[in-house]
């Protein structure tokens, strides 16, 4: 039993510590108003007990006017069933959700809230039991969310971008293709005519001469040295009617063959460089014309790729030669060069080099030579998309790269680079060298 004097030791000891505990409670007031973030303390059941000034700003209302409301009345992240259920649960652990706040005024606030249980002791009457609220820290994000609401508007607007421009890349891709097919098939015309010429002639003469034999013959004036001069005749024109055949025949395969990879984006298997050779025979009008020589070399190899793009890439890279690098030059020449280059990695595959020895770009040049629309003969028959679809089709669609070094009177040199995966085996004839 406790006696008088230790009773009154104890109800001494309380009212000494009375002011400290006041004084700590008066601290923690003054901490709490100073807090930016809105902080609600409310009862289990939804019934508000405490909040500093930042939260009567965030929602419009007095301290007064909010002290006893239910948070529904002004929280409307969720139902009040839903809001009692995620409180009971989250004794010992606390949450982070994006809510919803309803001001005095009717404005709706998108708020970030973090809740979680807080167990108060009572400083001043210790006999009291201990009372558990819900503290919610309530942050403004309408900033944030209207950021975001920005962000995402610019991204479908680049979204929609890089869709337009893909499907424009890909009309322009159509586009040239044809024009190039176009340009073949100009040229195939015009080259074809001359073995075509040589045959009529050839067959005029045929006709001319044994039409005379025959007559000789049924007029009884037919000599054996006649004969045989009109026979010698025939025969010449013979071989050389076959010879143009031969040459008009080849130039129609080699066109056909270009003529349909170029039409067509579908995988197969090619030999380089004989491939590569394929594509400059179908060129061969336009290349006699501007009186280049063009040499295709390089060790053989077997790749499975897409040859309608390889036939594309060095078409693109050879007519552009012809069109830019040799302007009044003596003795114009473009080399084109295969060569397995060693790896595991990705650098190892086939390395592709076309090289001339023109005139050479300036160095503004040369850094855009790869843009589209760029051309330094804009208006007399350059379109400034040649190179840009080069880079496209390797970069984009072979997974390759390349690199292009060129400087003023030291020619152009573009070195490919398709990689290791498209490489099937070397070929049969190179691995016997």
């Amino acid at each position: 039993m406790e006696t008088a004097a230790r009773a009154a030791r104890r109800e001494g000891a309380q009212m000494s510590d009375e002011p400290q505990a006041r004084v700590k409670i008066s601290r923690m007031h003054r901490i709490v108003d100073g807090v930016a973030d809105a902080l609600i303390a409310h009862t289990l059941d939804g019934r508000v007990t405490d909040l500093n000034p930042a939260a009567c700003e965030l929602l419009g209302w007095t301290a007064q006017e909010l002290t006893g409301r239910e948070v529904w009345d002004f929280d409307r992240t969720a139902s009040p069933e839903a809001m009692r259920a995620g409180w009971a649960a989250l004794r010992g652990q606390g949450t982070l959700v994006d809510g919803l706040y309803r001001r005095k005024d009717g404005r709706m606030i998108p708020v970030e809230l973090r809740s979680g249980w807080l167990e108060l002791e009572p400083e001043l009457e210790p006999e009291l039991d201990r009372e558990i609220v819900i503290l919610t820290v309530a942050r403004d994000i309408s900033m944030r969310r209207s950021l975001e609401e920005r962000l995402l508007r610019k991204t479908e607007e680049l979204e929609a971008l890089v869709e337009t421009q893909r499907l424009t890349q890909e009309t322009l891709l159509r586009r040239e293709k044809l024009a190039a097919l176009g340009g073949l098939v100009a040229g195939v015309a015009h080259e074809i005519n001359t073995p075509l010429g040589v045959n009529l002639t050839a067959c005029s003469l045929v006709e001319e001469r044994l039409g005379g034999l025959r007559a000789e013959v049924l007029g009884g004036t037919a000599t054996r040295r006649r004969f045989l001069e009109q026979i010698d005749a025939v025969l010449e024109a013979a071989r050389l009617a076959t010879a143009n055949g031969r040459r008009a025949a080849d130039l129609v395969a080699s066109f056909k063959k270009v003529a349909v990879d170029q039409t067509s984006e579908a995988e197969g298997e090619v030999e380089l460089p004989g491939y590569l050779q394929q594509v400059i025979d179908s060129l061969r009008p336009v290349i006699k014309q501007a009186r280049v020589r063009v040499v295709v070399s390089g060790d053989p190899h077997r790749i499975r790729t897409r040859p309608g793009h390889i036939a594309q890439i060095i078409t693109n890279l050879v007519t552009n030669a012809i069109m830019h690098a040799f302007e009044d030059h003596p003795d114009p020449h473009i080399g084109i060069r295969c060569s397995r280059v060693a790896g595991t990695d990705a650098r190892g595959g086939v390395m592709l080099t076309v090289e001339d020895n023109g005139w050479g770009m300036s160095e503004e040049v040369r850094r855009r030579a790869f843009e589209p629309f760029f051309s330094t003969r804009m208006g007399r028959g350059g379109s400034g998309l040649g190179l840009h679809i080069v880079y496209s089709i390797l970069v984009d669609v072979l997974g390759g790269e390349v690199e292009l070094d060129s400087a003023p009177g030291q020619g152009t040199s573009f070195r490919i680079h398709l990689p290791e995966r498209i490489l099937i085996q070397p070929h049969a004839a190179a691995g016997a060298a």
